[in-house]
């Protein structure tokens, strides 16, 4: 936006040049030329004096609307204030609900102590069997862990081991056929 005002401005003051420079060059005589000159002068001088009236008119009014604006939120919040302010004043019916509330709310809390103090015996049962569960599951856990041991470990041999020789049977699928040797194609076509 800037680049267009730049450039509006650099138009018409290169148009003001050109035309004072072919009203100079113009086969004129001096007279008409200078009286010319006078009188596109004194339109331009009016010109500017009634845009800067204008301008000064137009800021003076904005200025006011805006005051006025100004002075009606002013008049709206201290009025929104005042309400919210009549609003917030504790009743006898708020007081009455307070209280009510807050005997609810020892009601339950004193319900919900006696609760707690009878369940402490239940709960004790559930961390005993929890105990217990985890002992078998760690029982467990070490059973596995020596089974895999004595797996992998090769100084364990509870079973005489064989050669390593290509078996005949695959366990899982029966066995397995001899693969024919591949011959070279004697019928294929020379290159």
């Amino acid at each position: 936006m800037a680049k267009k005002g730049h450039f509006l401005i650099g138009f018409l003051i290169g148009g003001a040049v050109a035309f004072a420079t072919a009203s100079l060059l113009a086969p004129k005589t001096g007279a008409q030329l200078t009286d010319k000159l006078k009188k596109k002068g004194t339109d331009g001088k009016d010109r500017a004096m009634d845009y800067y009236h204008y301008a000064s008119d137009l800021t003076d009014t904005l200025r006011d609307q805006a005051g006025d604006k100004i002075e009606d939120l002013k008049s709206t919040f201290a009025a929104l204030k005042d309400n919210m302010a009549a609003h917030n004043t504790p009743d006898q019916a708020d007081e009455a609900d307070r209280a009510a509330f807050d005997a609810e709310t020892d009601d339950i809390g004193d319900a919900l102590t006696a609760a707690g103090e009878d369940s402490d015996q239940d709960f004790d049962d559930i961390v005993i069997d929890g105990k217990s569960a985890f002992e078998a599951a760690k029982e467990n856990a070490d059973a596995d862990q020596s089974q895999t041991a004595t797996d992998t470990d090769p100084t364990a041999q509870d079973e005489p081991q064989t050669p390593d020789t290509p078996n005949d049977q695959d366990q899982a699928h029966g066995p397995v056929p001899p693969v024919p040797p591949v011959e070279p194609d004697s019928a294929a076509p020379e290159k």
